[in-house]
């Protein structure tokens, strides 16, 4: 018999918390007639299908089930992660239960591009260029140059060209 082989009782396993289901290790789903359940995925790229849970139809996380299967329940505090990053590969040995702080550091190992600072932040009023204009341009209790005039100039607060002169944001420029 296959890896693969849909038929063989080893290759599925029940979902404690939805017993109608029942999952493989690679991410198949099946509902308790035996046939494959359509899965999608949703806008964050997470697999998902649609069952009843307390009497109230939602949308479940394939990994989810899956980990919850295979690995055990999840423990308190903790979430389910991908450790290959990719959110569609809901293998069993692709499934994790990692803490928000794991998970977080994992994420940045993978993809330390993805930091949000400076003007790639959405809440961000300056650019690079204008910080370091800033800088070169201060001058400490000047009427033009000054803290106020210049939070004045690019319209943020005080405090925040009080950090980019004292060397407290951003750092990178």
């Amino acid at each position: 018999m296959s890896e693969h082989d849909r038929n063989d009782p080893a290759y599925w396993r029940p979902v404690p918390s939805l017993p109608e289901f029942s999952v493989s290790r690679f991410g198949d789903v099946r509902g308790k007639r035996g046939r494959l359940r359509k899965v999608s995925e949703n806008g964050r790229g997470y697999r998902h299908f649609g069952a009843f849970r307390n009497g109230k139809y939602t949308h479940v996380r394939v990994g989810a089930l899956v980990a919850e299967a295979f690995i055990g329940p999840k423990p308190p505090g903790k979430f389910v992660t991908h450790l290959n990053g990719i959110k569609h590969d809901d293998r069993a040995s692709n499934l994790a239960y990692v803490t928000k702080s794991q998970a977080q550091k994992m994420s940045f190992k993978r993809n330390p591009w993805r930091v949000c600072r400076g003007s790639t932040h959405p809440c961000s009023k300056l650019t690079e260029e204008q910080v370091r204009w800033i800088i070169e341009n201060h001058k400490k209790g000047s009427s033009e140059f000054g803290i106020q005039p210049l939070a004045r100039r690019f319209g943020v607060a005080n405090y925040t060209i009080r950090k980019i002169i004292n060397g407290q944001s951003w750092l990178h420029v």
